[in-house]
């Protein structure tokens, strides 16, 4: 699993049902529409994800996730935190990670 496919997947089980707007995703996700479209196009395909129609605005369309792409989701984690950790965390000083650990919970914080 690419990234990109993990972050949107990532934004997916974040939202409410696990499903969301593809204007929402692109928008989190940092890519343009027509790109997060056909990267939606290959997790459908892959059975992780799946297009819905917006119950409330009919021109707007869903991605949601599937259970399949919930279980890979899960699975993926572990290889992601590793990542991380090996590539940022682990090479920070220790008295930096409780101000790094700020402002990430700032970020994650509903804007005001």
């Amino acid at each position: 699993m690419s990234l990109t496919q993990y972050e949107v997947l990532l934004l997916l089980s974040k939202s409410d049902g696990g499903a969301a707007r593809m204007s929402d995703l692109a928008d989190g996700a940092l890519l343009s529409l027509s790109g997060l479209s056909r990267l939606v196009d290959r997790l459908v395909a892959m059975g992780l994800v799946e297009r819905m129609q917006c119950p409330n605005d009919r021109r707007s369309s869903l991605a949601r996730l599937t259970p399949l792409g919930r279980r890979r989701f899960r699975e993926a984690q572990p290889t992601h935190h590793e990542g991380v950790h090996r590539l940022f965390i682990d090479r920070l000083p220790a008295d930096v990670l409780p101000a790094l650990n700020q402002t990430w919970q700032a970020l994650d914080a509903p804007a005001a």
